[in-house]
């Protein structure tokens, strides 16, 4: 198992879907500069202050990443990249060509072949090598997809399949995406697949749920058909079959068939009896309830402290009608 394989750092990049902008919105790469990695040679775009020290960090870590998904999903065709560090969403937007959601960190283009991410706030600084990587693996992941069949568009992967494998890939899977599901299950708000084949990306709460159950598809595929069932699809892509018929004849099923997999198997780890018992709830939930109770047993005692001062009340009243004299009663 590689390094990149146990990282558990949050995801900074939330996208990645095939961006196409006309050629005259997107700014041109200047740098001269070309190096290797898994994928292909690729130019490499930094700002003027980018320390030297992190320009080596980042490129050792294309080379990692991009030998990983080699390694793990077969070889593809190389060809020639782009590598460009934003300083801001307003240099991001120069260089994709698209004016994108305050809550993108990074994005991958297919025409021209580009990723692009927003520069780490310390980037003068050596980097945080493995949350660096876990970001480029996501998004390298899209730029993998896209050279499985290029000639047919990456085989005309869904959203859903694009994203999910990039989070299943870098392990991004993160507590605001269980809480999303969590949430969805609550209000019974899950999508089909059929609802995520397009990523829109029309809020950040709807990007955050469409990639967490983006996700769990990808993650029970991998479960219910065995890890290398990527590879055998990406075969079938690679010889000139749609997603659909490379799908059936790596996993002998239709994609409609798996829908009816994943539908259950997303009912049943969200279930509202699973959502209650998970540790993270409990662990929120009890000091909460803990405190509903200390109050509910403070009102309990009022009600029962008030109700025998009544009963006291009727019953030195009934001493008093019946000419009994009751215990006497000071006023302090």
């Amino acid at each position: 198992m590689s390094r990149i394989d146990t990282v558990r750092i949050t995801v900074l990049a939330l996208a990645g879907a095939a961006w196409v902008a006309p050629p005259a919105l997107q700014r041109p790469v200047e740098s001269e500069r070309i190096y290797s990695s898994a994928l292909g040679e690729y130019r490499l775009q930094l700002p003027e202050s980018f320390s030297s020290v992190a320009a080596i960090n980042l490129r050792q870590t294309v080379e990692t990443v991009t030998t990983v998904l080699v390694e793990r999903y077969g070889p593809v065709t190389k060809s020639r990249y782009d590598l460009i560090l934003a300083r801001d969403h307003a240099e991001m937007a120069s260089w994709t060509g698209h004016e994108l959601p305050e809550w993108f960190q990074a994005v991958t283009l297919q025409h021209p072949s580009r990723v692009v991410l927003l520069i780490p706030t310390t980037f003068d600084a050596d980097f945080s090598v493995g949350e660096f990587e876990q970001t480029l693996l996501h998004e390298f992941t899209h730029l993998y997809l896209f050279r499985v069949a290029p000639a047919a568009g990456g085989g005309q992967m869904p959203g859903w399949f694009h994203e999910g494998l990039a989070v299943y890939t870098s392990s991004g899977f993160n507590r605001g995406f269980h809480w999303a599901l969590v949430k969805a299950r609550l209000v019974g708000r899950f999508y089909d697949l059929n609802e995520l084949r397009r990523f829109h990306h029309s809020s950040a709460d709807w990007s955050t749920q469409a990639y967490a159950q983006a996700y769990l598809a990808v993650r029970e595929m991998a479960e219910l058909y065995g890890p290398g069932i990527f590879r055998e699809i990406f075969t079938g892509l690679a010889a000139g079959d749609d997603f659909g018929m490379a799908f059936t004849w790596a996993t002998g099923e239709s994609p409609a068939k798996f829908q009816e997999h994943y539908r259950a198997q997303l009912e049943r780890r969200y279930n509202l009896l699973m959502v209650v018992a998970d540790p993270r709830v409990l662990y929120i939930s009890l000091p909460l309830l803990l405190i509903v109770a200390y109050l509910a047993r403070l009102r309990r005692n009022a009600v029962i402290k008030a109700r025998w001062q009544v009963e006291e009340e009727l019953r030195l009243l009934k001493l008093e009608r019946d000419g009994q004299k009751g215990p006497e009663r000071f006023e302090a």
